[in-house]
């Protein structure tokens, strides 16, 4: 502003002296004036005297156009005008502009005409200084070259002003652009990092934004969703939500929760998602959208099912050995009561037929108690080295013996290493009973495809599995139909005990369950995958071991004769009258008790004369691994055996290390016994 200030003073200074100079010519003209009027006061006194008027006049005009005045009035003594006036040439518009305002000076003279001290009248002089016209001119034209130059530099300094505006405004403009381009970049670059879905949505609920894992989950391309309703792109097909809130979310700051939903996408996968919904506010709090938070928890879900579905075939299984265990030693009552029985039949064949009839019966009835077993994975296994494809084999030939010959089996055994650990007999019955199902799925006939290959299973494998597994090498076996296929909602419930999808009578809904648990016994896996009208195919892993050799042991069943006192335990009386008399007919004395407490105090009273407990392992009051404990502590050396309808092979190899002498299952057949004393008690034949 100082600046503007110093620019103007040299042109102030200019109009300053010209001013001076123009006013002292004005004061010039007026002495002019003055000193011109005694002589023409004088002249006009000749002629206002002589009354010679028209002399007067010209004098006048001649006067005026010599000397520039405006006009000569002549008055009377009493100020009224004569006739004689002479006016000169008039002003121009721009002399009476510049007249007008007052930059050309106008003097204006009244002079009294006297003879003699006499007043004769008035003269009236009017005189333009038309020698300052120029001057005056000049100064206008100055004045507004001046204030064109001033409105100039200020349009230029307001321009300079402005473009600095428009420089610092578009500086701003930039920034604010490229935070925003920032922000943005960063917000994208955080969407698209999420493990989420996201979904932004306006008032109008129509889509803003989506991240990739939302355009993955509803099949979307963000391009093709935005501005398209969100019910458009987001597809539910069963939700599972709660409250009203689930078709208004709260804009009022709170966060929606709708549970779980089944996602439909634009290319008709389903996926099971958790969705949580929030406004989108503004600073002032104002409600500007609402943002949609998708998490695909399809495999938690099948994660949680498959731990649901393993709890309950545990709580199944226990259920199943529980059962198992009643129902054993009712079959051991009955076999041990109809072998007894037989010492009587004097070779009467209808007697001895009925007899036959009894024990197949109930070894058939025993038969399904240890699928049970095997099933809640209490059916002691044997642990020997096995040539798998050999069980595959001998399987096949049995298959072919018993399902329909329009079913075509394929075998394609691929394996390299197929040594297993376990038990032949449990995984031929297995085998046949996968068969004997996909058999009953291909009514019109199909093909039966088993395939066996080596697979190695990693750490995240294992730990993603429901099934106890641990890495390294497993052969896996196939067992594949192209039968009917197994519904999808009968699928989780197929290793149910008594499920069955077969017609009533047909079926006990054992075999599948028994196939579970003798995989289980083998520390593998058993998954199974089927379509309707397509086939069903059954996935079971069995960890490799080294060796297939394998020793079997003849069954020995003559009987042998025993001498000594044994004691019985067991809460079912049946089972001790039993035991009783099969070891009596060996030639033993037997001593009965009804629970483990009773037992040890029966052997205290009666130790000297005992030669063998035989403990059943579920008792009331105390239990036989507590009863088995305390007689070891009393007496190490006393010959220990332990009878159960069901138990852990883990418990049973304990006591073992403990100094368990034996073990048997209920329901046992009277050599198995025999054989059993044979070998703890070294009794000759």
């Amino acid at each position: 502003m100082m600046q503007g200030k110093k620019d103007y003073l040299p042109y102030l200074i200019l109009i300053f002296l010209y001013l001076m100079v123009t006013i002292l010519i004005h004061r010039n003209s007026i002495r002019e004036i003055e000193a011109d009027s005694a002589y023409h006061t004088a002249a006009v006194v000749n002629y206002f005297w002589e009354l010679n008027f028209r002399d007067l006049a010209q004098y006048l005009e001649l006067e005026v156009k010599n000397n520039h005045y405006e006009s000569i009035k002549v008055l009377d003594n009493t100020g009224r005008e004569v006739e004689v006036e002479v006016r000169g040439h008039p002003p121009s518009f721009l002399e009476t502009f510049l007249i007008a305002i007052h930059l050309i000076p106008t003097v204006e003279l009244t002079i009294p005409v006297l003879r003699n001290e006499e007043l004769l009248g008035y003269l009236s002089i009017i005189r333009y200084n038309r020698e300052i016209y120029y001057h005056a001119l000049a100064l206008l034209i100055l004045c507004i070259s001046l204030f064109i130059f001033y409105l100039t530099v200020s349009l230029y300094r307001a321009r300079n002003f402005l473009e600095e505006i428009v420089r610092q405004r578009t500086k701003d403009l930039n920034w604010e652009i490229g935070n925003r381009e920032r922000i943005e970049r960063d917000l994208r670059l955080t969407l698209n990092s999420l493990g989420e879905g996201v979904i932004t949505t306006d008032l109008e609920n129509r889509i803003i934004r989506m991240n990739p894992i939302a355009q993955t989950l509803t099949g979307w391309d963000f391009s093709d969703a935005e501005g398209k309703p969100l019910e458009m792109v987001y597809v539910i097909k069963s939700p599972i939500r709660e409250g009203d809130d689930a078709e208004n979310p709260d804009h009022e700051g709170s966060f929606v929760t709708f549970g779980q939903n089944i996602l439909i996408s634009r290319t008709g996968d389903e996926f099971r998602i958790s969705e949580t919904r929030t406004p989108i506010l503004s600073e002032n709090g104002e409600a500007l959208g609402s943002v949609l938070i998708l998490k695909d928890i399809s495999e938690e879900y099948k994660l949680h099912t498959q731990l649901e579905h393993s709890q309950r075939m545990d709580a199944i299984g226990q259920l199943a050995g529980g059962v198992a265990h009643d129902f054993n030693n009712m079959l051991g009552g009955i076999i041990g009561s109809a072998e007894l029985l037989k010492n009587y039949l004097n070779d009467d064949p209808d007697a001895e037929e009925y007899y036959d009839l009894i024990i197949e019966t109930s070894e058939r009835a025993a038969s399904l108690t240890t699928q049970l077993l095997t099933f809640s994975r209490k059916h002691k296994i044997l642990s020997s080295p096995m040539n798998l494809h050999e069980v595959i084999e001998k399987s096949v030939l049995l298959l072919k013996r018993t399902i329909d010959p329009i079913i075509e089996i394929k075998q394609n055994l691929l394996a390299e290493s197929f040594s297993i650990i376990g038990d032949p007999t449990m995984l031929q019955s297995s085998l046949i009973n996968l068969g004997i199902n996909a058999s009953h799925a291909m009514k019109k006939g199909g093909e039966l495809y088993i395939e066996t290959r080596n697979v190695v299973l990693d750490e995240a494998y294992c730990q993603n599995s429901t099934f106890p597994l641990l890495p390294g090498e497993y052969l896996q076996l196939i067992v594949e139909d192209n039968g009917c296929g197994i519904p999808k909602d009968k699928l989780p419930h197929i290793f149910e005990p008594f499920f069955t999808t077969k017609d009533l009578g047909k079926g006990t809904g054992l075999g599948l369950s028994a196939v579970y648990g003798s995989v289980t016994q083998h520390h593998g896996e058993v998954k199974v995958y089927s379509e309707i009208d397509k086939g069903t195919s059954f996935t079971l892993l069995f960890p490799v071991s080294e060796s297939a050799e394998r020793s079997r042991t003849q069954e020995i069943r003559e009987t042998v004769k025993g001498a000594g006192t044994i004691l019985i335990a067991d809460d079912e009386k049946i089972m001790r009258l039993t035991a009783k008399g099969i070891l009596e007919s060996f030639g033993f004395q037997v001593i009965m008790a009804g629970n483990g407490k009773e037992a040890l105090e029966v052997f205290l009273e009666n130790r000297d004369i005992i030669v063998l407990v035989l403990l059943d392992m579920v008792m009331p009051v105390m239990n036989g691994r507590d009863c088995f404990s305390k007689i070891k502590a009393v007496s190490p050396q006393m010959p220990v055996i332990i009878s159960s309808g069901f138990t852990n092979s883990n418990d049973i190899k304990q006591l073992k290390q403990e100094g368990l002498n034996g073990f048997i299952s209920k329901p046992y057949r009277t050599y198995e016994l025999n054989k059993l004393l044979r070998q703890v008690l070294g009794v000759s034949q």
